[in-house]
């Protein structure tokens, strides 16, 4: 464990290391924008964070490296400044005005962590592995997995995901299938909880709304009101029970489903994995490509 944490270390201090040199060499003479601006340097810290954390598996090692870096190249390496912008522009900024929204989230996060520590969810699973024998039961469990973890969409896909996958497995049910039936219930299920992450950004954007006669709404009965007419998040459950219990696949996920009753649902994947990070870092640097010689006007990605 602590060679591994040296290791992430060293790797993190490195790629800081080497960012600051090539910054320093490619760097545009200084501006009152600063010398990085709008050019293919002002994409490099969020391509630290993401190639940081697929290398590292630490996320918020790699966070903070990239946090770290774009305040660097703000302030043109100025150490003083770019503690400023981290702490003033960064930290308290995002979190002034939404102090009530942020000490939620806090709280939740803790919830969370309660959760997992207290085994509920690996229990789930457990039950499901010796009381599910068919596919469109595994189906169905990780569905009702996923509406019961309303708290978090993301906590809902790392939870639900790290459990049910030894279940659908063994039905050799495709790993698409299952991020499907993740994705597809993590989002809907938090936006109609009134207790959720999602209902605390809500609230934080429905604050001083009045009705006809100008009496101002709570946020948390508006947004109850509005349960009913999410038909997104509804039609999602209705789609979802109604291709499970109909055992109806289309598209590439019937080619998915078909590899995984072959070969098994480990080996059934047909997609590379991290395609999609890839494709978009290769799209946002084409973009940042394009647009950098214009150095006297901010990139439209």
């Amino acid at each position: 464990m602590k060679k591994k944490n040296l290791t992430t270390l060293l790797v993190c201090a490195g790629t800081l290391v080497a960012v600051v040199i090539l910054a320093l060499c490619l760097g545009n003479p200084a501006s009152e924008n600063g010398r990085y601006y709008a050019t293919f340097m002002s994409l490099v810290p969020p391509l630290i964070a993401i190639i940081l954390a697929l290398v590292t598996k630490e996320v918020y090692s790699s966070l903070f490296i990239g946090i770290l870096a774009g305040a660097l190249f703000a302030c043109d390496f100025n150490p003083v400044s770019t503690l400023n912008t981290i702490l003033n522009d960064g930290l308290i900024e995002s979190v002034s005005g939404t102090a009530g929204n942020f000490i939620f989230l806090a709280v939740l996060g803790a919830l969370i962590a309660l959760v997992n520590k207290a085994g509920g969810s690996a229990a789930f699973g457990r039950w499901a592995q010796t009381h599910i024998k068919t596919r469109v039961g595994a189906a169905l469990a990780t569905f009702a997995l996923g509406i019961l973890i309303f708290i978090d969409d993301y906590f809902n896909c790392l939870t639900v995901g790290s459990v049910m996958r030894p279940v659908t497995d063994s039905h050799k049910m495709s790993r698409a299938k299952l991020a499907y039936l993740i994705d597809a219930t993590a989002a809907p299920v938090c936006m109609i909880a009134p207790i959720s992450s999602w209902a605390a950004a809500v609230a934080e954007y429905t604050g001083g709304v009045t009705n006809a006669a100008g009496e101002e709404i709570s946020s948390l009965a508006l947004f109850c009101k509005a349960i009913p007419y999410n038909f997104y998040s509804l039609l999602t459950f209705a789609f979802i029970i109604a291709l499970t219990c109909m055992k109806f696949d289309y598209g590439p996920m019937k080619l998915h489903e078909k590899n995984a009753r072959k070969v098994g649902a480990s080996k059934g994947c047909t997609i590379p994995e991290n395609i999609g990070i890839v494709v978009k870092c290769g799209y946002a640097v084409f973009l940042c490509h394009s647009a950098s010689g214009r150095s006297t006007a901010p990139m439209q990605l």
